[in-house]
């Protein structure tokens, strides 16, 4: 009944020496008290610490705590044993551990008494215990075993965790089997060792010992529960409950030598909880020879109706008293006061609530303020100076923090506990006043579950333009990639007193495996788990990338940021930035696990080089599991040729996008952007929303890779509603766009400025144009569009048609024909319907045209178009684009969207035949003699150019003595002036000896001219015509004749001749549970001259996209040219929408060319990464 012991020493004489031994314990043995422990290792007081201990003791004339000195001695451990959650894996026996280290073990000790479960070791259980030793050292191994006692005995353990504050690292003991005399290998004990790879590190923790002392006024004492937090120079111990003990002897984080203030307060709990504070005392031993007690004095209330009604305060340190042992024994003690510590500050919160019926809320609100040199904590706004009625309607309610001083204050969160009768509220801006200056924090949001579900608002300063947090991203891009928002290095500059994180050793592994001397490329890896209920792992994933010529990344690790382990069927995508080791050939990928847990399915593994334009694809199909397969938890995967895919190199951007500081600027949605250049536009990127970003005065900045375009142009930026409640308008002042090279250096910066709403008004986008200067380098313009319905029978129809008008610098966007001026009742047969759109950014020369007929019409669906002419108002320039074709999905080939090209002949080509005055043609010609040795000549070059309408003279290149041309690895550039020759088909070049200097031999070098190329420029078309020589040309023969290899018409004119063609979308579901949708499903099919734009696949009468189904669509558009990219989604309508996608091929109908896109993945919000939408890449299966 009475087994419970206190014990506070033992002395041990030794009757040979007469030397006495002091063992101070001061602790309880008992399973009911304190740590529940019932043997102890006492350390003799010979030590060096309980030695100055003594000291202090014999100094004081009084009894001493040696609680400090025996926790810095001691090392705890702190023991997690999992239970398995298989059905009886549980026990009722006695579990016993016994941990073995590098210079001991701890012997053995039971685990009895469970800080988590009264009934320990039971199904899925995680028992925590929690034991003192000396100092053994690291964990090497340990045993775990039980008596087989009790009713259920077997017992199947997970695995065991060891976390050692001391160390500041958890190690893990992977178990995964049974102790059992009847299962298993009918063991009762297990000999364990420490998974390396999983081993958690953090800062170590180091012993202090905190007293607080309350004043001895009346009232003084307090009911409630206190908490601490020290803060160092960096660091901070974060918060630790001190429970209403006036004393406390723990370890905690170190925050090094230096404390710079602590934060102490209380909850407000029971009875009596005003405190008046007196003073603490925090000591600390260093390297076990001196103590440090710091002093913070306070003698303030802590009490909601007293002082100032603060229940929190922070404290600076005014005094350190340092104790030490001098060389005699004897103890040394020196006070000294503290030099450069913290200012305390009064900070004043102006809290603004904003304008609307019902937006004041009764519900308690609370917030924290963080600055470079610290932050407040989280305080309670409880007695506002300027009303009593605080957080209503229209009102400025005014509150004063006091702490230590925060530096530049640029974040602020703020929420409430959602109490009262009318908790919703609408806060319009923060303003923290100092000594110096004003920090505005614009919020112009509900705290509201009934609104958005938030309660709390993390808020930046008006003018910060640090880091804000790190966001994902939808690219529509082939990367996958991740938009991030700055580094951790930033982060950790801008909040320096965050509390340490743990974090994986596997980290550390990576950073002493990456060449730090050679810059890196981005990589995107793509990891695929098989399907099966226990395919995942919860093991640590590396692996290695090798290039083909040998070259090679070190061991990466794969790190989850969101999950805690690789969950079945789903894709997990990580971004590297590794040194380019060329084209992939072989990677290898492994993992640390020991158990039957920690078995692993892994299907495929998709690795994108995006600024190298390249992708690979590595199957695998194989367990990765000491327990399965073949046993192997490491695999050497090949690269095969059909495997791999090209695709246009992106080109790494830093983009920062500036909110204007107006009221109302900010807003709910996403954010996507569209850059347009000269050789086209790139996908469409879409950045999440996330706390802090595009809210009023903001500046957010980000990095990611977009497609090539060219000399920029515009750029098309939209907003992306999420609720139709919500902010939905965004006042964007400029974005600033910086083009890296592929070592991210910063190369150019572009302007793009707008100050402007983006809104339902401008149908949420507006297309914003380069700046230079000061001057939007494109105009705005008016289109008149005209519209001829045939003259056949059922031509006209009632159906909602849109147009996107695509020329020299982009396209439009979307344009609904709505309003004709010319009839009420538009398209219908033989009639011209005329639409005007004004304050369009120019297309510069018009080159395609693309309409939709959504046959949205109960009856007439069907269109039949003849042309669409539009004329550019602001320069008077017409352009016709024919069509002769029905919009319909049930007649002539079924296509509900035509894209039409202009009939007209470009600016430059209708200046053709009358360059010059006469009428001639100025071609330009290029020619390139070759560098090898004698290439060269002193003679004459001559050429005759033939075209399909006519041939030219001779044209002589002549060599002079102040004009030496035809030399040795020289470019040489002439016009040649002739009547139009047409499309040139070939060149006639010779070799022609000097009159002036005649040549003694026609045999020798100087007889001989290597030419390696020439080019020849129309520019009357803009067309260049590639002719390859690379032949030796002989002297005064007829010339050698050479045919043209290839012709580049200017951008204009090859849009123009691109000819319409079929493609045949043949889509393949997967054969998995659950695989079929119900969703509406689109694609963009994108190719090297453009894009198809969004296309539905319908068939009217079939049920589409059933599990393992192939499904056949036919579109037309113009000449893509080489395939390389296909976006696929679904609208995530009706009861089913989640799909599984096996792969799409796309069918050239012209050419029989097909091309393979494989997905293997889900569309859907209840699976995989919960994404609609993917970027598919050519591949063949």
């Amino acid at each position: 009944i009475g087994s419970a012991w206190y014990l506070d020493r033992v002395e041990i004489a030794d009757p040979e020496t007469n030397q006495l031994y002091h063992f101070v314990c001061q602790k309880w043995l008992a399973t009911d008290k304190e740590d529940g422990l019932i043997s102890r290792e006492i350390p003799a007081l010979e030590n060096k610490a309980l030695r100055l201990a003594a000291a202090r003791e014999s100094s004081a004339g009084s009894s001493v705590d040696y609680g400090l000195e025996m926790k810095t001695i001691a090392t705890t451990y702190k023991i997690s044993v999992i239970t398995s959650n298989e059905f009886g894996s549980g026990t009722n026996a006695n579990v016993y551990i016994i941990i073995f280290g590098e210079h001991n073990d701890t012997g053995k000790v039971p685990l009895m008494t469970s800080k988590t479960h009264n009934d320990p070791f039971e199904r899925g259980h995680t028992d925590e215990f929690e034991i003192e030793a000396m100092d053994i050292g690291e964990p090497k191994k340990i045993k775990v075993g039980h008596d087989d006692s009790g009713f259920r005995s077997d017992w199947l353990l997970e695995r065991v965790e060891i976390d050692v504050p001391k160390f500041g690292r958890t190690w893990i003991f992977p178990c995964g089997k049974w102790l059992s005399t009847s299962k298993g290998d009918c063991q009762l004990e297990a000999e364990l060792y420490p998974q390396t790879m999983a081993t958690e590190v953090y800062t170590p923790y180091v012993p202090y010992e905190i007293k607080v002392f309350t004043s001895k006024v009346s009232g003084a004492g307090t009911d409630a529960n206190i908490h601490i937090e020290i803060y160092g120079v960096e660091k901070t111990t974060g918060q630790i409950m001190l429970c209403g003990k006036t004393d406390r002897k723990d370890k905690f984080q170190d925050v090094g030598k230096d404390i710079e203030k602590i934060r102490i307060g209380h909850d407000n709990r029971g009875f009596g909880a005003a405190w008046h504070l007196d003073h603490v005392e925090i000591r600390r031993l260093d390297k076990n020879q001196k103590t440090q007690t710091f002093i913070f004095p306070c003698r303030r209330w802590l009490a909601k109706n007293e002082d100032d009604g603060s229940i929190v305060r922070e404290l600076i340190p005014e005094k350190v008293i340092e104790e030490k042992l001098d060389k005699s024994g004897q103890l040394q003690v020196r006070e000294r006061e503290v030099q450069d510590h913290l200012e305390m500050k009064q900070y004043v919160v102006d809290v603004y609530t904003g304008d609307k019926f019902g937006c004041g809320t009764d519900a308690n609100v609370y917030c924290t303020i963080y600055g470079d040199k610290g932050d407040t904590g989280e305080r309670e706004l409880s007695h506002s100076e300027t009303h009593k009625d605080k957080f209503e309607r229209k009102h400025m309610d005014r509150f004063k923090l006091e702490c230590a001083d925060l530096g530049n204050v640029f974040k602020l969160k703020i929420r409430h506990d959602n109490g009262g009768i009318s908790p919703d509220w609408l806060l319009s801006k923060v303003e923290v006043k100092d000594d110096i200056r004003t920090y505005v924090f614009y919020c112009e949001q509900w705290l509201a579950k009934k609104k958005d579900s938030k309660l709390e608002r993390t808020l930046y300063e008006k003018d910060y333009q640090g880091s804000m947090s790190s966001l994902g991203s939808i690219p529509r891009s082939v990367t996958g990639s991740k938009v991030s928002l700055a580094s951790n290095e930033s982060d950790s500059k801008n909040e320096p007193f965050r509390r340490p994180q743990r974090k994986n050793i596997m980290s550390s592994i990576a950073e002493e495996s990456r060449d730090t001397t050679e810059e890196g490329i981005p990589y995107t890896v793509k990891v695929k788990t098989g399907e099966k209920s226990d395919a995942g792992t919860a093991a640590n994933v590396f692996i290695r990338l090798i290039g083909r010529k040998g070259r090679h990344t070190g061991l990466i690790p794969l790190e989850l940021m969101q999950r805690g382990h690789f969950e079945p069927g789903k894709v997990e995508t990580f971004s590297l930035q590794e040194p380019d080791i060329g084209d992939l050939e072989v990677v290898e990928i492994e993992h640390d696990g020991e158990t039957l847990a920690d078995s692993w399915f892994l299907d495929d593994i998709t690795i994108e080089m995006p600024t190298k334009g390249r992708a690979f694809y590595f199957t695998c199909h194989e367990w990765l599991s000491k327990h399965k397969g073949d046993g192997r938890t490491k695999r050497t995967l090949k690269v095969q040729d059909s495997n791999q895919s090209s695709f246009q190199p992106l080109i790494p951007y830093e983009i920062t996008l500036y909110t204007g500081d107006i009221e109302h600027a900010g807003c709910d949605c996403d954010v996507s952007l569209k850059l347009f250049g000269t050789t086209g536009s790139s996908s469409e990127h879409v950045i999440k929303k996330d706390e802090g970003l595009f809210e009023r005065g903001a500046i957010n900045q980000f990095k990611f890779e977009l497609d090539e375009v060219g000399k920029l142009i515009k750029l098309r930026v939209t907003i992306i509603p999420k609720h139709k409640k919500s902010r939905n308008r965004w006042y964007l002042q400029n974005i600033e766009l910086v083009k890296c090279t592929k070592q991210n250096e910063r190369q150019e910066t572009y302007f793009f400025g707008l100050n402007d709403w983006i809104s339902h008004e401008t149908d949420y986008h507006r297309d914003i144009p380069l700046t230079k200067g000061g001057k939007a380098l494109l105009n705005n313009t008016n289109y008149r569009v005209t519209t001829k319905t045939s003259n056949i029978d059922d031509a006209g129809c009632d159906s909602d048609i849109s147009i996107v008008i695509f020329g020299q610098n982009g396209d439009s966007g979307e344009l609904k024909l709505e309003n004709s001026s010319t009839h009420m009742n538009k398209f219908e047969r033989d009639r011209e319907d005329i639409f005007t759109f004004e304050n369009i950014l120019s297309l510069g020369e018009l080159t395609k045209l693309r309409v939709s007929n959504s046959e949205s019409s109960f009856l007439k669906k069907s269109w039949h178009l003849e042309y669409v002419k539009i004329d550019d108002i602001q320069t008077g320039q017409s352009y016709m684009f024919p069509c002769n074709k029905w919009l319909s999905s049930k007649k002539d080939d079924h296509q509900n969207v035509r894209e039409l090209v202009c009939s007209n002949d470009s600016t430059s080509s209708s200046r053709r035949g009358s360059l010059t005055p006469g009428g001639k043609v100025p071609y330009e010609i290029e020619v390139v003699t070759s560098d090898k040795q004698n290439a060269g000549t002193t003679q004459h070059g001559w050429i005759i150019i033939e075209g399909n309408k006519k041939r030219s003279e001779k044209f002589y290149m002549k060599n002079t003595p102040h004009r030496k041309i035809l030399r040795g690895g020289q470019t040489d550039a002439f016009t040649f002036e002739c009547r139009p020759l047409g499309e040139l088909r070939r060149i006639i070049l010779g070799h022609e000896e000097r009159p002036e200097y005649p040549l003694k031999s026609y045999e020798g070098r100087e007889a001989k001219w290597h030419v390696a190329h020439i080019t020849i420029t129309d520019p009357s078309t803009n067309t260049k015509y590639e002719f390859p020589i690379k032949q030796w040309i002989d002297i005064n023969n007829d010339g050698d004749a050479f045919d043209c290899a290839d012709k580049q018409e200017d951008a204009i004119t090859q849009q123009r001749h691109r000819q319409s063609i079929k493609y045949k979308i043949i889509v393949k579901t997967g054969d998995v549970d659950g695989a079929g949708t119900d969703a509406n499903v689109s694609i963009i099919l994108y190719g090297t001259l453009g894009d198809t734009g969004t296309r539905q696949l319908k068939q009217k009468g079939r049920n589409l996209f059933e599990r393992n189904q192939v499904d056949e669509f036919v579109i037309e558009c113009l000449d893509l040219g080489k395939l390389n990219k296909l976006h696929i989604e679904h609208d995530n309508a009706l009861f089913s929408p989640d799909w599984f996608l096996d792969k799409v091929e796309v069918i050239n109908m012209e050419t029989d060319e097909k091309v393979g896109f494989p997905c293997h993945r889900w569309l859907g919000k209840k699976h995989d990464d919960h994404e609609i939408q993917r970027d598919l890449l050519p591949m063949n299966d």
